[in-house]
């Protein structure tokens, strides 16, 4: 049999059982050991496990305690870790296809570290930190952080790579480690999120508007004060040295200017900087640098597993290769009717590409050559107002077709922008061919417009009144995002 599939799991966050820390062996060892030995049964059929990082986790630690290292989290956790624990068992029935690809939690793991992972055969666990990590043709994989202002890596403080978010969830574990009841864990609190039980989602309008520099400081006051943990706090670091969240406040002041100058600067860098920073609060805008299926495990609580309304699920993805082009699906895992442990497919959502705190007002463009008689090749393309995520392809043929997307900046301006193409070939007619020059503009004050060809459609996205709904060689005014069809004949 062929093996097509590839098994990618996030977030697992093991750890060492300790009352802040999210996962918790008596609850959330269950779903892992069927998910892992489901992976196994169907060895035949699969390619590769992707261990698509925080699968340990060194950061949901109190202040005042040392995080664990890899061998710490590894002995505590002998039933996945060990030498006779399912991820080694794994790795023999999958032949050593087992890639670790680590994420924030886990940013410090090294090859040595899984190396101390060892199957009977002598197997370990592989270690890939480019990102993306390409699996297959047309298969990118990565954590997410990297597309994150407070938990991208850092590179020039002491504490590297350790972001600002390392400060942030190691206060939330020593206000858990203050407030818990003697005897029980995070683990059995409800609503706790991925979890972490503070509302960081309630900061994005504040963050998103926040002037360059201030951003870290907003984070670090916001989450002080929710949680009552003063600046002086002294956080130990794995080396045992101590930095108070003030110092850490501080040496991430420049976070948001430091993406913004690597991102484009100037408006485009901003608001790079601005979805970074909603990417990192609320998990919005994550699909505008990257379109991805949710392989998170999560370790949700207790609670939250068993709730009546919208149960929080575990959850990893399962990727086929077809012939064609990949085919991604997330799978749950949950009890069933008898309470036993069951594997299946699930209905998930896209990624929103757009946030609707600040809605789309993209020009998204389809250039229909199908019944051109020659390729067009562009010859130039601009945007006063808007960034290009798709810029216009350089060349479409003849009987085919070319679509790019023009995004709004964050801002009151909208998008407006024009490219320029004009046919290639042999043949008289073209030599006083005029070039075609289209044109289009959606503002967020105004009428939308275009320009280009005689044969055009366009529509608008939203949920208003003629929303969704072609307009055959008119152009819809009113709405947003705006939608145009040139056809080139």
């Amino acid at each position: 049999m062929d093996k097509r599939l590839i098994v990618a799991v996030s977030d697992i966050h093991l750890g060492t059982d300790h009352p802040c820390a999210w996962y918790q062996r008596s609850l959330h060892e269950p779903y892992l050991a069927h998910l892992l030995q489901w992976v196994i049964d169907r060895a035949d059929q699969v390619r590769e496990l992707v261990l698509l990082g925080d699968i340990v986790d060194t950061w949901t630690y109190p202040a005042d305690e040392a995080p664990p290292t890899f061998a710490e989290i590894a002995a505590c956790q002998p039933a996945i870790l060990g030498p006779a624990g399912l991820l080694a068992q794994a790795l023999d029935a999958l032949n050593g296809a087992v890639t670790y690809v680590p994420g924030n939690h886990d940013m410090d793991v090294t090859q040595a570290d899984l190396d101390l992972v060892r199957s009977p055969q002598g197997r370990s666990p592989r270690l890939v930190e480019a990102v993306p990590y390409v699996a297959a043709p047309g298969v990118a994989l990565a954590h997410g952080h990297h597309f994150t202002l407070f938990n991208t890596p850092t590179t020039d403080l002491p504490w590297s790579p350790l972001p600002l978010g390392y400060f942030v969830s190691r206060t939330v574990a020593t206000r858990w480690k203050r407030d818990l009841a003697a005897g029980t864990t995070v683990a059995e609190l409800p609503d706790q999120g991925a979890p972490n039980g503070v509302d960081l989602g309630s900061l994005g309008r504040v963050v998103s508007g926040a002037r360059a520099g201030s951003a870290a400081a907003t984070v670090v006051d916001f989450v002080s004060g929710a949680t009552g943990i003063e600046l002086d706090l002294a956080i130990t670091m794995p080396d045992g040295s101590t930095v108070t969240l003030a110092e850490a406040r501080d040496a991430h002041a420049s976070c948001w200017t430091d993406w913004s100058d690597s991102h484009g600067g100037g408006i485009v860098g901003q608001a790079s900087a601005a979805r970074a920073a909603l990417a990192d609060l609320d998990g919005s805008y994550l699909g505008w640098f990257a379109q991805h299926v949710n392989t998170g495990f999560d370790c949700p609580s207790g609670p939250d597993l068993s709730r009546d309304a919208d149960p929080q699920q575990v959850t990893f993805a399962v990727i086929e290769l077809t012939d064609d082009e990949p085919r991604s699906t997330v799978w749950a895992v949950e009890r069933d009717e008898s309470q036993d442990l069951v594997c299946h497919p699930i209905e998930a959502p896209a990624t929103s590409v757009v946030n609707s705190r600040g809605t789309d007002f993209s020009c998204y463009i389809e250039v229909d050559n199908r019944l051109g008689a020659h390729p067009l090749e562009l010859v130039d393309h601009g945007a006063p107002n808007g960034v290009y995520v798709n810029p216009p392809p350089t060349r479409i043929e003849a009987g085919g077709e070319g679509r790019f997307w023009l995004q709004d900046l964050l801002g009151a301006a909208g998008s407006a922008g024009w490219a320029t193409y004009r046919r290639v070939g042999q043949g008289s007619e073209l030599d006083d061919a005029e070039p075609i020059e289209l044109r289009y503009t959606c503002p967020t004050v105004g009428t939308n417009s275009c320009s280009g060809t005689d044969e055009f459609a366009t529509m608008v996205g939203g949920t208003g009144e003629g929303a969704g709904v072609w307009r055959e060689d008119r152009v819809a005014y009113w709405g947003h995002p705006f939608f145009v069809a040139f056809e080139v004949r």
